[in-house]
């Protein structure tokens, strides 16, 4: 059992480690929207990353992280869209808005903080 829990940890923060600095341009596509709601692992994923925000410190570090999490929804949105899975979608919509409120409260505290 030990084993099984201490697997899942290390795949859990695996996938919160990034592989290179995330920075959106205009010309960038959405990232890929992975493993989607629905999916049995998709747990897995979500706690990845919530290590991942847990891990990012400062408001405008954090306003980053959010806004970047809130392109995966809409690119789980996407592709939820495209398979027809409307309650996923929609579930996954409220999450994207949720990610967008969070990014906004930290650029405005960081803004406000210099």
């Amino acid at each position: 059992m030990n084993k099984i829990l201490i697997a899942m940890m290390v795949m859990a923060l695996l996938t919160c480690v990034p592989t290179q600095a995330v920075t959106p341009t205009e010309t960038d596509d959405l990232p890929n929207a992975g493993t989607l709601p629905g999916n049995a692992f998709y747990f897995m994923k979500e706690l990845g990353e919530g290590f991942g925000t847990f891990f990012t410190f400062g408001d405008q570090a954090r306003a980053e992280r959010h806004l970047y999490l809130s392109e995966v929804r809409l690119a789980e949105a996407n592709a939820l869209a495209a398979n027809g899975d409307e309650s996923s979608l929609i579930w996954t919509l409220n999450r994207y808005e949720e990610q967008i409120r969070t990014a906004q409260a930290h650029a405005t505290t960081a803004k406000n903080n210099g």
